[in-house]
Parts: C-alpha cells; sequence; structure tokens
C-alpha cells in the first residue's frame, strides 16, 4: 500500500476500517496511482499539460482528480507548458526543423498559438537555422529546396536562399 495514501487517509495500526475509512482509503490510491502515471509519464520527457490531461484520461482517471493533481503538478512547477514547449521548440529546432514545422507540432502536442509563437521566438533566426541545415549534407539546388520546404522552412526564405546560391551544388 503506497505510504501516501495511508497518510493522507490517517490510518494506523488498529483503525477499523469502516465503509467511510475504506472509501477514503480507495480514492487516496486512485489519487496516488494518478500521480505516479503522471511521474513516468514526465521522467521520459517533459510534457504539455494537455498531453498529461490525455494520459490521464486514458488511464480513467476522474476528471475532477486530474484537473486538481494538473493543478497542482503546475502549481509546484514540475509541469509548465511555457518551458517544455521552449524546450521542445529548441530540440526540434537543433534537429534541422523550420518555424512553421516546429509550431505544428508544438500545437499537435497542446500547446496554445500563443506558448507556440513564445517558444519559436526564443529560437536562432530561421535563415541561419535553415543555413546550418544545408551544410549538413551536400545537396544539389532543387534537393536542398525541398528538403528545407519538407522541414517548415518558409517559402520565401528557400527561395531566398536559393537567389543567392546559398544552396552547394551536389
Amino acid at each position: 500500500m503506497p505510504t501516501r495514501a495511508v497518510v493522507e487517509t490517517g490510518l494506523r495500526v488498529g483503525t477499523e476500517l469502516t465503509r467511510p475509512v475504506a472509501r477514503d482509503l480507495r480514492r487516496a490510491l486512485r489519487r496516488s496511482e494518478a500521480i505516479g502515471y503522471a511521474e513516468r509519464l514526465l521522467t521520459t520527457s517533459e510534457r504539455s499539460t494537455a498531453q498529461l490531461r490525455a494520459g490521464l484520461e486514458r488511464r480513467g482517471v476522474a476528471p475532477a482528480m486530474r484537473e486538481s493533481l494538473l493543478a497542482e503538478l503546475e502549481r509546484t512547477g514540475l509541469v509548465s507548458d511555457a518551458r517544455s514547449a521552449v524546450r521542445r521548440a529548441q530540440t526540434l529546432a537543433d534537429r534541422g526543423w523550420g518555424d512553421a514545422a516546429i509550431a505544428s507540432r508544438l500545437a499537435e502536442e497542446g500547446y496554445d498559438d500563443g506558448t507556440c509563437a513564445d517558444a519559436i521566438a526564443t529560437l536562432d533566426g530561421e535563415t541561419e537555422r535553415a543555413r546550418a541545415a544545408l551544410t549538413r549534407k551536400e545537396r544539389k539546388p532543387a534537393q536542398a529546396a525541398r528538403f528545407l520546404m519538407q522541414r517548415g522552412f518558409d517559402p520565401d526564405l528557400v527561395q531566398e536562399l536559393r537567389d543567392t546560391d546559398a544552396f552547394t551544388e551536389g
């Protein structure tokens, strides 16, 4: 039995397990299970509040408990959409993705438009990232343009780079 549930319900050796005590214990066990699940999700990587909410919902956590737990995780700083969106955007940028693709991925992961925009604003300029992506592998101009477009870089930027011979012949 999780210690947290025992402490929360005030159980002691010799406490009679009446129906109200059993109900409180079950509620505490469900909360402990939900916290454990959220901890496991957060151990593998930071998650958006929306991702955690969806995971807890899939686990059958009641809406009131789910929202209470999420509020507690946000209040303690264990979950921060602003922080995790910036980290996720940086990871995607480091992998050679453009602003449009990063914004799309962040939106898919449950971050709101403002949080996405703020996270993208913290990144190096898209032009520098596009040039860096091009230097990783030699490509013909048409291939380089397709590569950048597939990675979500601004079409005008791709055309500008193409016009300035930023693409290397392969």
